[in-house]
């Protein structure tokens, strides 16, 4: 991560976001989610694998408060929170932009190994 972060004025919600997009590709590896409602040993692998992820999102977004804690008080006033929810709605956009395209593709893989029934 060292690296990675060096250009970055939001490192850890680079993280945040990646882990999040990481977690929804690991919810249907193969495109089909509906595979895992009859399978209770699939579920509790996706739920195990789930939280895991929320476990680093949470970890990066409390590096991401203290990235954005300037004056290192434990709070971020209304400068930082300005520039923290800045980068966090900029990070957002690019997550949803990819999620929504990679369901897109998703779906449309889904229709097509259905039709092929």
């Amino acid at each position: 991560m060292g690296n990675a972060h060096c250009c970055d004025a939001s490192p850890y919600l680079t993280d945040y976001f990646r882990e999040m997009q990481t977690m929804l590709e690991d919810a249907a590896p193969d495109g089909n989610p509906f595979e895992y409602l009859g399978d209770p040993r699939k579920m509790r692998q996706l739920k195990e694998k789930a939280d895991k992820h929320k476990e680093a999102m949470e970890e990066a977004l409390r590096l991401s408060f203290q990235h954005h804690d300037a004056d290192e008080d434990g709070t971020l006033d209304e400068d930082e929170s300005e520039i923290f929810f800045e980068h966090f709605v900029e990070k957002f956009a690019k997550f949803q932009s990819k999620a929504i395209s990679m369901q897109m593709d998703k779906a449309a893989a889904l229709s097509k190994q259905t039709a092929q029934m």
